[in-house]
């Protein structure tokens, strides 16, 4: 069986933003700090508020969270309380 190896860029945040406009295939997260009532959320977007892939969840520092998938439009992260962390995700 073939091993896999999945790389691509990583992008540190701590606030919501925009990691990336134009598709992408996302990899992952890592948490770096989660405190004050923490959440995260995913976008295929270039903007906040539409397009939701994955949905608002309780991120827990320490933990990466392999999150394999398609974003043809962008990938936005939305945090809220203080969140910080990486993505990855191929960049091109």
């Amino acid at each position: 069986m073939p091993v896999v190896n999945e790389t691509g860029a990583a992008v540190r945040f701590t606030t919501s933003t925009v990691l990336r406009s134009g598709a992408t295939n996302l990899l992952g997260i890592w948490v770096s700090n989660a405190s004050s009532t923490p959440t995260l959320e995913v976008l295929n977007a270039t903007t906040s508020g539409t397009g939701t892939v994955v949905g608002v969840f309780t991120p827990v520092a320490g933990t990466f969270y392999p999150l394999p998938g398609a974003l043809p439009t962008g990938l936005v992260i939305l945090c809220g309380g203080s969140v910080s962390g990486t993505a990855f995700f191929q960049a091109d």
